[in-house]
């Protein structure tokens, strides 16, 4: 997702692993803010691209 409040959110609620893309919304100061872990991705890519890596 790109969206810590709705993407990320949803995701952990769901109990799903999420991780953010730095290229939406959210960029890495966003990020370093987050207070509540409810809304703290469990991945950080810079790009879509990165997420082949993770897959692989």
């Amino acid at each position: 997702g790109d969206r810590l409040e709705t993407d990320i959110k949803m995701g952990k609620e769901s109990g799903i692993a999420t991780g953010i893309v730095l290229t939406g919304v959210t960029d890495e100061e966003t990020l370093r803010g987050v207070k509540h872990t409810s809304n703290q991705p469990d991945f950080v890519f810079q790009s879509i691209a990165d997420v082949e890596n993770l897959l692989i």
